[in-house]
């Protein structure tokens, strides 16, 4: 028999387009198969608004096209819609994958909403998604989880809009380069790097009042010299299947929101599972995942210096499935379609149960 599965996709975050863009490439990728070698039933796209995160329901079935789907999102957000709590309350025999990204999709907010309600879906523990999101916090739980032996973090520094005047003036002084980015919004949104961050006073105040205005906080950190690396993952039956590193380069030899967006300022390596570097991020990744328990799908951002030093960056909880992203070109090295991974996730990921918190005195006793 099989599955039913429904996608949400949009959302109220400043990630709404990589959302849609995974939407459709998840889609295109589906509908290559014919009828007959489809792996499940794509049911319903809930398109979460915006403007105002209410949820326009948009039914498939075997005729559907990605042209249909393009037409009913159009204008989406301008049309009038349900409560995302009312729309996921009818969806409980359905498995949903969730597609929302950065804020509200990543951060623990629908996968606190998904465990209140009892879905079955991508969503796994509220905390983790929102540990993994706080790229302070992950960053901080990795360098107190494993030894700089294994890996190093970045200096950096957290900023809040009330309290960080003196941090500011402490970062336009360095006098070595600096990065500057949201501590909780993805896809290097706001992310610019400083060479010389005193002769960019102006910019810096200027980057800062911008992420302020998204973000609750802001990191400046140190740049490390090097390479970017990627490791992403997917699990089965609680297993993590470990896709191919991706080695990614960018021009400046910076991966920031620019570099990352337009595929002519990014070139993606897939790494031989042989090459020494691949082995050791690899290895680093399974270390991680011995601390951090991922449900579905991450992907694991790192530096490598010219000496051979691994440096973690940031991990992301629901990495984008965009044809022309870092996790799509794992997924291709791997010899996997992103609807294969989905099919197995389907079939495969145990349903998601908070274990009981309340302990009765006679259980204590």
């Amino acid at each position: 028999m099989s599955i039913n599965i429904s996608i949400l996709a949009g959302g109220l975050s400043a990630e709404y387009e990589g959302s849609i863009s995974s939407l459709m490439n998840v889609l295109s990728k589906y509908w290559e198969y014919p009828p007959a070698l489809r792996p499940f039933d794509i049911k319903n796209i809930y398109h979460v608004s915006r403007k105002t995160g209410d949820v326009q329901v948009i039914a498939l079935h075997e005729n559907s096209s990605i042209v249909d789907v393009k037409r009913q999102l159009s204008g989406c957000d301008d049309l009038p819609g349900r409560p995302l709590t009312e729309v996921l309350q009818s969806a409980k025999e359905e498995y949903l994958i969730n597609l929302l990204h950065g804020q509200f999709g990543e951060d623990g907010g629908v996968q606190a909403l998904a465990d209140l309600l009892k879905l079955n879906g991508t969503f796994g523990d509220p905390c983790v998604a929102a540990l993994t999101m706080n790229k302070y916090a992950m960053s901080s739980f990795v360098s107190s989880a494993l030894p700089a032996s294994v890996v190093k973090i970045p200096q950096m520094q957290l900023l809040r809009p009330r309290s960080s005047t003196a941090a500011v003036e402490a970062a336009k002084a360095s006098d070595r380069p600096i990065v500057i980015k949201p501590n909780s919004l993805g896809s290097s949104l706001c992310t610019r790097l400083f060479p010389s961050p005193e002769a960019s006073k102006t910019e810096i105040s200027g980057l800062l009042a911008t992420i302020f205005e998204r973000d609750s906080a802001a990191l400046v950190q140190e740049f490390i010299p090097g390479d970017d690396y990627s490791c992403g993952l997917f699990m089965v039956h609680a297993e993590p299947i470990i896709l191919p590193v991706v080695r990614i380069e960018a021009s400046g030899n910076f991966l920031g929101y620019e570099e990352k967006k337009f595929t002519s300022k990014n070139r993606k390596v897939v790494l031989k599972d042989a090459d020494s570097i691949s082995l050791r991020i690899k290895s680093v990744t399974r270390s991680i995942l011995e601390f951090v328990d991922v449900y579905a799908t991450a992907r694991f951002d790192f530096r490598v210096c010219p000496d051979g030093e691994i440096w973690f960056l940031e991990c992301n909880y629901v990495p984008g499935l965009a044809e022309d992203s870092i996790f799509q070109a794992m997924l291709k090295g791997y010899g996997i379609s992103v609807i294969d991974m989905l099919s197995q996730l389907c079939a495969a990921a145990p349903k998601y149960n908070r274990k009981p918190h309340i302990i009765s005195l006679e259980e204590s006793a």
